[in-house]
């Protein structure tokens, strides 16, 4: 089983290189399509989960808890803009106070 899900996910990451060429893909559309209703999915779907199997292989896929870090990290950084753009604008006499880092 084992095998066979190393195989799926070496397949996958090579037609994601070749699934990125729209050369390709344009002359290969009526095929896709119907690989795609095979696996009981349209063509951008398919084309889709090719491309997260291949981020699977190569361990380019974030969690929930990355994506909660990296919103976290955002709102800091903006945070730290507005604070900055406020005391640049307050001495300008324009109304401060108004801008939130949105949630």
């Amino acid at each position: 089983m084992a095998a066979g899900i190393a195989e799926l996910l070496r397949r996958a990451e090579r037609a994601a290189e070749v699934l990125k060429d729209v050369e390709v893909t344009d002359v290969l559309e009526a095929f896709l399509d119907q690989l795609a209703l095979e696996w009981g999915m349209d063509a951008e779907s398919f084309t889709a989960f090719v491309e997260n199997l291949a981020r699977l292989k190569r361990r380019r896929i974030a969690t929930e808890d990355d994506l909660e870090e990296l919103r976290k990290e955002l709102v800091e950084r903006l945070e730290k803009i507005y604070g900055e753009l406020e005391g640049r604008l307050k001495p300008l006499g324009v109304k401060v106070g108004m801008y939130h880092v949105p949630e």
